[in-house]
């Protein structure tokens, strides 16, 4: 009996550790790091007001081309920041 509640704790223990983490963590994503988080809410914000500008660029008929240059650079970036390069 001494034998079998032995065999029953050293396979059931409680002296194991834990399994490895679930690979669908969704804590364990990167993308739910708050710098990632943060640098891609900075882009949307310059995203938003470099729209701003082109809007009164075109409307008072100015070159645009710097803006789109701009916005250009800004959707490369968050690419970069989403695929994690």
């Amino acid at each position: 009996m001494l034998a079998f509640i032995r065999r029953l704790f050293s396979r059931y223990g409680f002296h194991r550790s834990p399994g490895p983490k679930k690979p669908d963590d969704w804590q364990a994503d990167p993308f739910y790091r708050s710098d990632k988080a943060r640098r891609l809410a900075e882009i949307a914000r310059q995203r938003d007001a470099l729209k701003d500008q082109l809007a009164k660029a075109i409307k008072a008929k100015k070159a645009r081309a710097p803006i789109y240059a701009a916005l250009r650079a800004l959707s490369i970036e968050e690419l970069r920041v989403e695929t994690g390069k």
